[in-house]
């Protein structure tokens, strides 16, 4: 495997059709990697985390450079940092480093969903062999690549879910730089924004380090508003409501947000959609804190449209 990543390596250009052609070789090599029942995944895993280690020194050794231009110059646009990043060689090495952490990331990412990456380790050895990797994935999300973002995001929104020991301690700055990503790129219909609303649930769910202030809750909710009825965004959406109400943060802006969707339960034209949207509507009901009169105006919601026309909508 390391002889045909450096040969990779080695036929390298920033040319985009050589760049794509080494992506799809390395597309293929991850595609025979899963399909076979030979190969050791604990090496793939140390050779891989050579590889993203590499990439997090590139990243944060760029953006020290990039900083330091930028106050040397007064200038503040990545774009036009971008085109001082260094000379030829160090573009090119930067390039190959990306190409091979999107073949290691996507093997990764189906070797963890699939579960193969566990098979003949007891639990306790499986975590061990993932914990490192909460910490070393944090820095990709920084990456101006959106598909490393994306598949790092995919990967984290796995491992956030085990029990790993690192995972409280690092959970404030994943958190951190999923609401960089989604104050950067605030379209929902985005994979990487959509990953990140996956993300935040998770964290705001089951590590209780992770403590999100009112600004930064008031913004992801002025973020989700709009979309509420919108089915392709909405198991992120209701699972950060979830997460809110569980956690008993109370906002002014929740309240409002409610009322939307106890209109969704009604007006959706999608039965998992409503389903959805009753199940947090309910669980609004009994856990968030109101007073009598909200309560009041809620269940008087309920009973009135308990005899609507058509079935789907009571």
């Amino acid at each position: 495997m390391q002889h045909l990543l450096d040969f990779v390596e080695e036929g390298f250009t920033v040319e985009k059709r050589r760049m794509r052609m080494c992506e799809r070789l390395l597309e293929c090599v991850a595609r025979g990697i899963l399909s076979s029942s030979k190969v050791d995944h604990q090496f793939l895993l140390v050779l891989f985390y050579g590889i993203m280690d590499d990439l997090n020194a590139a990243i944060l050794e760029r953006e020290a450079k990039l900083e330091a231009f930028k106050d040397g110059l007064g200038i503040s646009t990545r774009a036009t940092l971008a085109e001082n990043e260094g000379d030829d060689q160090e573009q090119r090495d930067f390039l190959v480093l990306e190409v091979k952490a999107g073949f290691a990331l996507t093997v990764l990412w189906k070797l963890i969903k699939g579960g193969s990456l566990g098979e003949g380790l007891s639990k306790e050895d499986y975590l061990k062999l993932l914990d490192p990797w909460t910490g070393l994935l944090a820095p990709v999300l920084r990456s101006r690549k959106a598909s490393l973002v994306v598949l790092a995001l995919k990967c984290l929104n796995r491992l956030y879910m085990l029990p790993l020991g690192t995972n409280g301690e690092l959970a404030p700055k994943a958190a951190q730089e999923a609401l960089t990503i989604l104050r950067r790129n605030p379209k929902l219909s985005d994979p990487a924004a959509q990953e990140c609303l996956q993300l935040l649930p998770i964290l705001l769910k089951h590590y209780e380090r992770y403590s999100p202030t009112q600004t930064q809750l008031n913004f992801l909710i002025r973020l989700v508003s709009p979309d509420i009825e919108k089915t392709e965004n909405q198991n992120g959406l209701f699972s950060f409501l979830k997460a809110v109400i569980s956690r008993g943060i109370v906002l002014p802006s929740v309240y409002d947000l409610m009322d939307k969707v106890s209109a969704v339960v009604l007006s959706s034209g999608s039965d998992s959609t409503r389903r959805t949207a009753g199940q947090v509507f309910l669980m609004y009901l009994l856990d968030y804190p109101m007073n009598d009169n909200r309560r009041k105006h809620h269940l008087e919601f309920v009973v009135k449209n308990s005899d609507f026309a058509h079935e789907a909508g009571r």
